[in-house]
């Protein structure tokens, strides 16, 4: 029974787990890499080159990158944090990882915005423009809510007119917007934690509906 002299494990055994190798692309340059909380390097510039670690003992093992404001956001409370990866390695293995961090301000915008559509009137006189959407969305709290909205507007020789219709959590809401054909409509309101905007202007119309309860940088207060 061959063994080393320092260890109970046998040299065919120590043989099985020689180290394995990450390969790590990322799209963030300049990004502080962790190995199992152990600080390795930076991420590099060009993102189709990878940072590649070398002698990684076989097991489990965490990879981190750091490069605040880019990271990962637990939802529904949106905690900010740095991405990571568990992963597994098998002896000799080389395996490939690509790290996913966005910007926060990013991830925050995708997450305000429930609606946003725009429509351009190209007849002279133009034809009914009518759409409907159905959104569902939680809050930081874990609530979910529901919208039911419809836009309707017609763009007519001299006037254009038109109707905004919402469920909201089960409570009906309804406008009508109206204006010369040549003069411009900016509309917004708000409805609890939501803001409802409309424009109007150079036979285009553009409506969107925001979340009011996050906000643009609320990244830098935690």
């Amino acid at each position: 029974t061959l063994q080393n002299e320092n260890s109970v494990r046998s040299i065919i055994s120590m043989k099985d787990e020689s180290p394995g190798k990450l390969k790590l692309y990322s799209w963030v340059p300049g990004a502080e890499i962790y190995l199992d909380d152990e600080f390795i390097g930076y991420t590099g510039e060009d993102n189709k080159t990878p940072y590649l670690i070398e002698r990684i003992h076989p097991g489990r093992h965490i990879i981190r990158t750091h490069y605040w404001p880019f990271g990962e956001v637990d939802l529904p409370d949106l905690i900010f944090h740095d991405w990571d990866e568990e992963f597994e390695i098998g002896s000799g293995e080389e395996i490939v990882i690509r790290a996913n961090q966005r910007q926060f301000n990013s991830i925050i915008y995708d997450l305000q915005k429930l609606i946003r559509e725009n429509y351009r009137y190209t007849d002279e006189a133009g034809p009914l423009y009518e759409e409907k959407f159905e959104v569902q969305w939680q809050d930081r709290e874990a609530v979910h809510h529901k919208i039911d909205y419809w836009v309707k507007a017609s763009l007519g020789e001299r006037q254009f007119t038109s109707e905004i219709q919402m469920v909201y959590d089960n409570e009906n809401y309804d406008w009508t917007l109206e204006s010369d054909r040549e003069e411009e409509i900016d509309f917004k309101e708000t409805v609890k934690d939501i803001e409802l905007r409309f424009s109007y202007r150079r036979n285009r119309i553009e409506y969107s509906i925001w979340r009011q309860d996050i906000e643009q940088g609320m990244w830098q207060n935690q």
